[in-house]
């Protein structure tokens, strides 16, 4: 063989460009698969945090395993048939929160290696639980007497839909079944701006943007001191008027009068107010609770039956 022929590097560059080729098609096919894994990740997640969400309002009946499984299954075959959702409820005996793992189909993802299983998995964490804070409340709380017991287990059956008569006494607030309360952002001056509050769109109008925490004891709010003696009753009757015209307020609903000049809020209520009448130093009116809904920051939840004394308000929120 000639050197001329050993020097001949034409093949090298064939050899060379074959590998190259190679590197590139794994290379891409690696894309390709860590594309899917992606995918599949995501989507996993997005069916855990359905089935989180869909599970969380079945908690207020302490759902049994079967319930907890059909709920998950029927997720499952919506998003995601033959995927694996592992639920754990925390605590068992009463659970208010439930986590969700999700993971691919058994039989692992498409690959261009084949079908392979990476370990792609993701969780979700919702929680029922009483609101802690509740936005465009109208300065006025109900009392819970004789229609309710907050000491003793009840069922929103009993007053949910229902309407109750309601007063207030200037100059007997034991005996008065509501009462106007001193809210943040709230005072004499603008009172009656913030008892016309439209929850339903509570941006709409002078709402009280100022969160109200609960439960919370909160002092009354006297309109107008005269002698020592808040006589604000008749100013009380006009705001009120003024609200009575069908519109959804959010009302703070309050333990009894114990003393102190101060009610306890155990609950929050959606109503509506009508008829409203009284004299020199009382005021009355007729509140109405809407049908099994409650709301809560802004939002429409369902409610159930309670013994805690929070009326069976619930937000449920993903919360990892």
């Amino acid at each position: 063989m000639s050197r001329s022929a050993l020097r001949d590097e034409q093949g090298q560059v064939l050899v060379f460009a074959a590998l190259a080729i190679g590197v590139l098609i794994a290379l891409a096919a690696l894309v390709v698969d860590a594309g899917g894994w992606f995918q599949a990740q995501r989507r996993a997640q997005s069916v855990a945090d359905a089935a989180a969400l869909a599970v969380a309002p079945k908690l207020l009946d302490n759902p049994d395993p079967i319930t907890v499984g059909r709920t998950i299954q029927d997720v499952v075959d919506h998003n995601w048939p033959g995927a694996r959702l592992t639920p754990t409820l925390t605590p068992p005996a009463s659970p208010s929160q439930i986590t969700v793992v999700a993971r691919p189909p058994i039989g692992g993802v498409p690959s261009a290696f084949g079908r392979l299983t990476p370990d792609i998995s993701a969780s979700a964490t919702a929680r029922i639980q009483a609101p802690a804070e509740i936005s465009a409340v109208a300065p006025i709380a109900v009392v819970c007497s004789g229609w309710c017991d907050t000491s003793t287990t009840w069922s929103t059956d009993l007053w949910v839909g229902q309407t109750f008569p309601v007063t207030y006494s200037t100059g007997d607030l034991g005996s008065s079944s509501f009462v106007p309360i001193q809210l943040p952002a709230v005072d004499a001056g603008n009172f009656a701006s913030f008892v016309t509050c439209d929850a339903m769109t509570p941006t709409s109008g002078a709402c009280n943007t100022n969160p109200a925490t609960a439960p919370r004891s909160y002092d009354r709010l006297c309109l107008r001191m005269v002698g020592g003696v808040c006589r604000g009753a008749n100013r009380l009757r006009n705001a009120l008027r003024s609200a009575a015209d069908g519109t959804v307020h959010l009302v703070a609903i309050a333990r009894p009068y114990a003393g102190g000049q101060r009610f306890d809020v155990v609950g929050w209520g959606a109503a509506t107010f009508a008829n409203v009448s009284g004299s020199a130093q009382t005021a009355n009116f007729d509140v109405t609770f809407l049908d099994h809904t409650l709301l809560v920051d802004g939002k429409w939840v369902d409610t159930g039956p309670s013994d805690a004394g929070d009326f069976g308000i619930r937000a449920i929120a993903l919360t990892g």
